[in-house]
């Protein structure tokens, strides 16, 4: 039997994404777009704060982009332009397969809601702060990821 262990995050998010989507797009035909999306950032923020209340003591930053190297090259996220000093890191995401995902499931226009914004919530938790301008979810050509190894600001 396969376990979540066995698979990729894009394997996972994949199965996950295929259950949940159709469900999520009957509620936006139903309530409507703006409430659809009005509903998944509140819980994207709710997420946020807990994330950030809660976050896992490790001063471990380096290794932190060892890991994003890593889940980049396993996931099949082409990226570019890494770079790393002790207090921040970026890269950008150049092809992204979550992007690809929302497309076959008619739902990219909530793809950076639903996935996209886990990466802040996955910062927040190990102390980091992300900026991002871009993403490929919502139609531009790179995600642009810039890391500093604490935060002030919210999302």
């Amino acid at each position: 039997m396969i376990t979540k262990e066995d698979l990729s995050e894009f394997e996972y998010l994949t199965i996950q994404m295929e259950k949940l989507v159709p469900y999520l797009l009957f509620i936006e035909k139903e309530l409507g777009t703006d409430i659809l999306i009005k509903l998944l950032k509140k819980l994207n923020q709710e997420n946020f704060s807990k994330a950030k209340a809660n976050k896992i003591d490790s001063d471990d930053f380096l290794d932190g982009y060892k890991s994003l190297k890593k889940f980049c090259s396993k996931n099949h996220l082409k990226c570019s332009s890494f770079h790393q000093d002790d207090k921040h890191m970026e890269f950008n995401i150049t092809e992204c397969p979550f992007t690809e995902l929302m497309k076959k499931l008619n739902a990219q226009h909530i793809g950076h809601l639903l996935l996209c914004a886990t990466d802040y919530v996955r910062a927040a938790e190990h102390g980091w702060m992300l900026t991002r301008t871009k993403t490929c979810m919502e139609g531009n050509v790179i995600c642009d990821f810039k890391y500093k190894k604490s935060f002030d600001e919210e999302i």
